[in-house]
């Protein structure tokens, strides 16, 4: 069986957990790493036990011609670092982190060109690829709750728009695994009580490109019928532990805690208390990949990994492909076209401007000040609560 050679470009937080996923995988050998902050590389290199870093990706790529590039960076950079690699030297595979652009031109292009290049474009929505996830679309293919009917999700209490950029896309996307297309999107969006006007329209924090809404709701409509309900709303304090989904089904639910806990309702719940939830424990056949458990490793980067190398293998779309990335960018930015223009929207959408700088423009104001994009979400919120008036 074929060994892949991976790169990494960019070793922050995130880039370190994909560098111990592959590290963990039999059939990948991380060859090499880089990093414009050389304080960062050198940390990076002892942590990974990786020799050959990089400052500049261009040489990196040439001398390591890597099948494998993980681009784990700040979100504004993954499209043009996408494009950039892309440009210079396309890898067999691409792995870059959630979600994939900040705007649908950029998702777009990023697309059409790993097509043009034969590029496996995928990702990083490694929750998909985790047992718990797997094991729910098992047990709904078996019909074990019966026909889904409705999803609701929440994300984990950040600040909504924040919260919807950055963990909404990975429960919008395992929507998609349970129900397939996503027809349209009505939603609304408040800050401080009152619906969000396009003042409220701001710059993300760490580069996660425009946002709006302290709190929001949205109802996605999917092609088979499935509706979902999805809730991102700014709470007290931020948890992973407020983050699910919940599949309801004729015959039963599950329940995907944290993409750890698996709880189960067996029956039809005309009475609730006759239908009781049930924790669903993970087979170690379920659970163990390579060695790793995933009740000890559970943000499931390696199974992610694992899917990559699979997809190479059978030269297959991955299962969070670009095109999957694509859908997802619709269903997020969607939500708040359809907030702005106090109407449904429906998928495919239309391109051009992002749908909240066109709020702005028709309000007739410019750009939001650019420059919260540069602090991380810790500095960011107390600046924005404090913008809107709200208690922290």
């Amino acid at each position: 069986m074929a060994t892949y050679r991976a790169a990494i470009l960019g070793v922050g937080p995130r880039g370190l957990k994909h560098g111990r996923a592959y590290r963990q995988h039999p059939r990948i050998d991380l060859v090499a790493l880089c990093d414009v902050d050389a304080a960062r590389l050198a940390h990076a290199s002892q942590e990974l036990g990786v020799e050959r870093t990089y400052g500049d990706y261009r040489e990196m790529l040439d001398r390591e011609d890597p099948d494998i590039v993980s681009i784990p960076t700040r979100t504004d950079l993954h499209a043009p670092l996408t494009m950039a690699v892309l440009a210079h030297r396309p890898p067999r595979a691409i792995d870059v982190e959630k979600p994939m652009a900040t705007s649908l031109d950029d998702a777009d292009r990023m697309v059409a060109e790993a097509a043009r290049t034969g590029t496996l474009l995928a990702v990083h929505h490694q929750f998909r690829c985790t047992p718990p996830f797997r094991v729910a679309a098992r047990m709904i293919e078996a019909g074990e709750i019966g026909p889904i009917t409705t999803i609701k999700l929440r994300g984990k209490g950040y600040y909504g728009g924040y919260d919807l950029m950055n963990i909404g896309t990975h429960r919008l996307n395992g929507t998609r695994a349970f129900l397939g297309r996503a027809r349209s999107v009505s939603a609304i969006c408040t800050t401080a009580g009152e619906l969000t006007g396009p003042g409220g329209v701001i710059a993300g924090p760490y580069g996660f490109g425009w946002i709006a809404g302290e709190n929001i709701s949205a109802v996605y409509d999917f092609e088979g019928g499935g509706t979902v309900f999805a809730e991102f709303h700014r709470r007290s304090e931020s948890n992973r532990g407020w983050g699910h989904i919940k599949i309801y089904g004729e015959d039963g639910a599950i329940c995907l805690y944290n993409q750890m806990n698996m709880q189960v309702r067996r029956g039809r719940d005309w009475r609730v208390e006759d239908v009781n939830w049930e924790l669903l424990e993970l087979t170690p056949a379920d659970r163990i990949l390579h060695g790793v458990d995933y009740l000890d490793e559970p943000g499931g980067d390696l199974w992610m990994a694992d899917e990559t190398v699979h997809a190479l293998d059978q030269d297959r779309p991955h299962e969070n492909s670009g095109e999957e990335g694509l859908a997802v960018m619709e269903m997020l930015l969607g939500a708040w076209e359809s907030h702005f223009t106090e109407r449904r929207v429906r998928f495919p959408m239309g391109r051009g401007a992002h749908p909240l700088l066109q709020a702005r423009t028709q309000a007739g104001l410019g750009e939001p000040d650019p420059a919260p994009l540069e602090l991380r979400y810790p500095e960011w919120l107390p600046q924005e609560l404090d913008r809107i008036g709200a208690d922290h």
